[in-house]
């Protein structure tokens, strides 16, 4: 089964570092894809 993950553009992952540490992390921990909306 894959994961994905959705999430907000914004807060605190409208900086770009934020986004990039989300990003990461999802990788690091499996998931197979990351959507923004």
């Amino acid at each position: 089964m894959k994961f994905g993950v959705a999430f907000a553009n914004v807060g605190p992952y409208v900086q770009p570092q934020e986004a990039a540490f989300l990003a990461k992390s999802c990788e690091e921990a499996g998931i197979e894809s990351l959507w923004t909306v």
